[in-house]
């Protein structure tokens, strides 16, 4: 595997991904480490649309294992530095080799033509969809989205303000919550609508919460009944639309050092393989049997066709008693055993829970921040450490 990612600021060399010098002109700049790729994601039928929403790979299959992450199921891939996604054509395009079965009505759409023209028609629409993504991309990007998630976030530092930790703490879900009697658990959400795919900032000042998510979609229809036919429009694969929609979505929430008076961080890890294995009577209890059976029909053959066929007959009979005997010691005694593919799974929960005085509500909350399956522990305690050693001297 080589070559550049989407974004621009990785490269892939000697198996890992390096920093590409746009990246590193872009920090040299103020801007927040970049995370590098993530690996190719699995497709599933994911939305209410019947688009393919792509998710981290949660199985790998070994010639001896099957290996199953339970808990990478995001729902969500990580588009670039700041940004994530649920659906994206050009991930339809780079994972499934067309734009169109990013849809499963598109893909069949776009199956369904046949000949005369196949092969043409087709290859026009790729080209069509090419021109209708590239129009929408520009009228996106000549709005106010002419600025990406990392490029907005380094406009918002302070004077003086630093970022501490070089990597975003990688977060599936922020909830805030308030302290409840009711509550089973003691806390009761404050918002309706819950956070996914956050990335958490921390600097010498603040910690920044970022939800950047880019969703785009490609749709292939055939808008027969909205479009009149014309002379001599053919009855079959007559008339196509093709549509892109981009949609970005994004949520900013600092909170200060001097606001926040505690945290408390649990995770858990399971694991489970199980292997099975069969046990059957040995094959060569039928051949025996057989051999048997042969003996008993020459045994009847002997007697019809031989001068001496009665002690023929009797011989083979004897022969026969006596091989199946052995098949029958052979299919009591003797076994073959199968094993099969060990089957694996794991999975893990990291919840961050941060206490702060929240300025908008005007009371103290607590965000309660479930962290992504990538994001190690080793990463989220040294993110801790310096949270809790940066606001305690705040305190001092």
């Amino acid at each position: 595997m080589s070559g550049v990612s989407d974004d621009g600021f990785w490269k892939f060399e000697n198996g890992s991904w390096v920093a590409t010098e746009k990246q590193k002109q872009a920090l040299a700049s103020g801007a927040t480490q970049f995370a590098p790729p993530a690996i190719k994601p699995s497709a599933i039928p994911g939305d209410s649309q019947g688009n393919i929403q792509f998710v981290p790979v949660q199985q790998t299959t070994t010639e001896n294992e099957v290996s199953t992450n339970q808990t990478a199921n995001e729902g969500y891939v990580q588009l670039s530095g700041l940004t994530t996604t649920r659906t994206h054509t050009s991930a339809a395009k780079k994972f499934l080799g067309n734009p169109f079965y990013q849809s499963v009505f598109s893909r069949s759409v776009f199956d369904s033509i046949q000949e005369p023209g196949e092969k043409k028609m087709k290859q026009n629409l790729l080209n069509m969809h090419n021109d209708v993504e590239s129009t929408a991309r520009s009228k996106f990007n000549s709005g106010d989205m002419a600025h990406n998630a990392e490029q907005i976030i380094s406009k918002m530092y302070l004077e003086g303000e630093e970022v501490t930790h070089k990597w975003p703490l990688q977060i599936r879900k922020v909830e805030v919550m308030a302290p409840s009697d009711q509550a089973k658990d003691g806390f009761t959400s404050m918002e309706k609508n819950d956070h996914f795919g956050v990335r958490g900032i921390l600097t010498s000042e603040r910690i920044l919460l970022i939800d950047s998510t880019e969703d785009s979609v490609t749709q292939l229809t055939n808008p027969i009944s909205q479009n009149p036919k014309l002379p001599l429009q053919r009855k079959q694969s007559g008339i196509f639309e093709i549509s892109h929609k981009i949609m970005h979505d994004f949520w900013f929430k600092s909170i200060s050092l001097s606001d926040i008076s505690g945290s408390e961080f649990h995770f858990s890890h399971f694991s489970n393989s199980s292997k099975k294995i069969r046990r059957f009577h040995h094959f060569a209890s039928i051949i025996v049997l057989l051999f048997s059976v042969l003996f008993v029909g020459a045994s009847i053959i002997s007697l019809v066709l031989s001068d001496d066929g009665l002690l023929s007959f009797f011989i083979f009979n004897i022969a026969a008693m006596f091989l199946a005997l052995i098949a029958y010691a052979i299919y009591y005694y003797a076994s073959t055993m199968k094993q099969y593919m060990t089957h694996s799974s794991y999975g893990k929960e990291r919840i961050l829970k941060i206490g702060y005085f929240d300025k908008i509500h005007n009371k103290h909350l607590v965000l309660k921040l479930q962290l992504e399956d990538s994001q190690t522990i080793d990463k989220t305690i040294d993110w801790i450490r310096l949270l809790e050693s940066s606001y305690n001297k705040i305190e001092q």
